[in-house]
Formats: structure tokens, C-alpha cells, sequence
């Protein structure tokens, strides 16, 4: 599975900072999302952590769907 070279090294990292970004996003707006629904339930650090782990595999299920997907237009 070679990555896709276009020549633009700009575009090429744009690409890939996107994923990391949506990653990092992701992860964070859960947590924060976990924290706030912890603060009222009273179980703060235990949604945050759910909240964190969910939005990270969502993330995660994401970004390997789109890499699967590019990968098989290449066969």
C-alpha cells in the first residue's frame, strides 16, 4: 500500500494533518461533552475518560474508513 504521491508536498501534509486534526478534535470535543454530562450525573472523571475513548474510536473507525476506501480505488 503505497501512499498516493501527487508531487505537492503541501497538499500531500494538508491531507494528513486533516486526519490528525479531525483525530484530535474529535477526542477533545467528547471529553469535554463526557465532562459536562458527568458534572451532572456526578461521575465527572469517569465520563470524561468514556468521553475521550469514544471519541477517539469514532475517530479512529473514520479515519481507517477512509483510508480503506482509497486504498481500494487503487485496485
Amino acid at each position: 500500500m503505497e501512499p498516493e504521491r501527487t508531487g505537492n508536498l503541501g497538499a500531500d501534509s494538508a491531507k494528513i494533518l486533516g486526519h490528525g486534526m479531525t483525530f484530535a478534535v474529535s477526542a477533545a470535543l467528547f471529553g469535554w461533552i463526557g465532562k459536562e454530562i458527568g458534572v451532572r450525573v456526578g461521575a465527572e472523571s469517569l465520563m470524561t475518560i468514556v468521553g475521550v475513548f469514544l471519541g477517539a474510536g469514532a475517530s479512529f473507525y473514520r479515519l481507517y474508513k477512509a483510508l480503506n476506501i482509497n486504498s481500494g480505488e487503487n485496485d
